[in-house]
């Protein structure tokens, strides 16, 4: 365990992180997430500079709803491969073990992240935004569980030929 305090450090890092974004006011929030909307929506959207304002608002509205979203889930899906990366670390456990506690930990994880937003001013937990986080945990567990699963496959059949 002494050996892998790294793997748990990271997990507490990424922790803070997603605090500090959480920690932003609607305000910071969305003038970050705004500008990077409108950069991505005018790079995409064909003949941008010649589309009515209403036609320009209502993609960027859509697309602002994508990406925040899409944030969460990624932010939250870094936080499930680390925890599961983590959990691996501890002793040798089976991947499904692994799998299994780093959904909890991210589930309790998203769960605290919304209750400290309704302490942040001008923002408020949803209930959405839990299962949106839980959702790109799990995604973020389910492909390093793959890619663990795929190494040992491989590994073990590099073996088998190795002795034949």
């Amino acid at each position: 365990m002494k050996k892998n305090w790294w793997r748990w450090a990271l997990v507490l890092l990424w922790f803070v992180v997603i605090s500090l974004f959480s920690s932003q006011t609607r305000e910071e929030s969305g003038r970050l997430s705004g500008g990077i909307t409108v950069w991505i929506v005018e790079h995409i959207t064909p003949n941008w500079k010649s589309l009515e304002e209403i036609v320009k608002e209502n993609l960027l509205q859509t697309w602002r709803f994508i990406i925040r979203k899409g944030a969460h889930m990624a932010e939250f899906a870094v936080l499930g491969m680390l925890l599961f990366n983590a959990w691996a670390g501890v002793r040798r456990r089976a991947l499904s073990r692994c799998a299994l506690l780093s959904m909890m930990c991210s589930f309790l994880g998203a769960v605290l992240d919304e209750a400290h937003q309704a302490f942040v001013p001008e923002r408020g937990p949803l209930l959405s935004d839990v299962f949106i986080d839980f959702a790109g945990a799990v995604l973020g567990i389910l492909f390093v569980w793959l890619v663990v699963w795929i190494f040992q496959k491989y590994r073990k059949r590099k073996e088998t030929h190795a002795f034949s």
